[in-house]
């Protein structure tokens, strides 16, 4: 007699639980961001805490129920072994956000329709910004006008117009990486739209070109073409560490050698780097082992800072050796994914680990291949064990 199938978290009373635990942080996070929310220092100060409870409390749970049955995968236990001592350094929500991602990926990772998830997280983000964004256009919200370098642009209720665009690409992510053209196509126009008078060139550019791989994936899957996508990618990452070791000597080396000023395309950020940042007078702790508050627009400054030189190698080690391993089975797809999030992360930090596009990012990457299926030609039949436990 066959034995019966291997209950999924979603066959458990705390099934729902731990999706319900990230779709309320991811909503605080939004809620976070509005404005008159930042105004009011109290009420921020209450509404991280909120987010930083719900991350403490499922990961509790989690790792509570995961000992009894040893189902807690390995490497969460590892890393969060390695990253414990972070707790005592500034680091600390630095910290909070990677554990979150850890443990919400972990969860989700042994869920039923974990895509469900992901789609109906993104829909209902982009109902919750659009309703943001009526309500600063109507005058019941606060918002802000940014006038830079002779442009407008608006908020929305926001604390900065980036932040807006921000949610809408990540629902576009989310579309993206499980093919649903509706979904895409809804948050093109809402960026079409919205960059009129938002004027968001990173978030603009990032759905251009994200777009463009979904709608060419059956003409992009060429060794040629991944061999150009991943010297891409490895070309964006080196950018990114220079941009925050060497920004002044970085944007001096653009104008000279192709006419561009690569601070000033970059909204100014590397003279703020410049300004905020010294790491020739860091100590060898300090730059091999980080500790340090993210002072900068940056997802490379944010890993530096908060987790040293070590360990943020280590992760790009990881993420290129897993990124190589996908595309060899899916084409050229994990590619485009793994790049658009690292030149985003240039200028911007989607690493908050209550924001849907690291999370998306963190689980598709090193817990469910699956989430890449419907851009290969393999059968359900060749993925592996994890991918078929649905």
């Amino acid at each position: 007699m066959p034995e019966p199938a291997a209950a999924t978290i979603d066959d458990r009373p705390d099934g729902l639980f731990f999706k319900g635990m990230f779709a309320a942080a991811y909503a605080l996070l939004i809620i976070a961001s509005i404005r008159f929310v930042r105004d009011d220092i109290a009420l921020l100060d209450n509404i991280n805490i909120a987010r930083i409870a719900l991350v403490a409390l499922s990961s509790a749970l989690w790792i509570g129920r995961s000992t009894i049955d040893r189902s807690l995968p390995l490497s969460v236990v590892t890393i969060g072994m390695v990253l414990s001592p972070y707790l005592l350094t500034e680091a600390i929500v630095s910290y909070v956000d990677i554990i979150s991602l850890l443990i919400f990926s972990a969860a989700i990772a042994k869920s039923r329709d974990p895509e469900k998830f992901f789609i109906y997280t993104a829909y209902a983000s982009l109902a919750l910004v659009a309703l943001i964004a009526l309500l600063a256009t109507v005058g019941v919200l606060p918002s802000t006008s940014f006038e830079w370098n002779g442009r407008v642009k608006e908020s929305f209720g926001f604390t900065n117009p980036n932040t807006f665009f921000f949610y809408i690409f990540s629902s576009a992510f989310v579309f993206f990486i499980y093919r649903q053209s509706r979904g895409l196509i809804i948050c093109g126009i809402f960026i079409a739209v919205m960059y009129l008078s938002v004027g968001s060139r990173t978030f603009a550019l990032a759905y251009v070109f994200i777009a463009t791989g979904y709608y060419f994936s059956n003409r992009i899957n060429g060794g040629m073409t991944r061999f150009g996508l991943l010297s891409a990618i490895v070309g964006v990452t080196l950018t990114g560490i220079v941009t925050i070791y060497f920004p002044r000597a970085f944007s001096d080396w653009t104008l000279s050698v192709i006419g561009i000023d690569s601070d000033e395309l970059f909204s100014s950020r590397l003279s703020l780097m410049e300004f905020e940042l010294s790491y020739s007078t860091l100590n060898n702790a300090e730059f091999w082992l980080g500790g340090l508050k993210n002072v900068s627009d940056s997802m490379y400054a944010y890993f530096v800072n908060g987790f040293g030189l070590l360990l943020s190698v280590i992760f790009l080690l990881a993420m290129f050796s897993r990124t190589i391993n996908l595309s060899m089975r899916y084409g050229s797809a994990p590619l485009v994914f793994v790049l658009t999030f690292l030149m985003i992360g240039i200028v911007e930090v989607p690493f908050d680990g209550s924001a849907l596009m690291s999370l998306l990012f963190i689980y598709a990457l090193f817990y469910d291949q699956g989430a890449f299926f419907r851009w290969s030609n393999a059968t359900r039949s060749n993925l592996p064990p994890m991918a078929n436990a649905r």
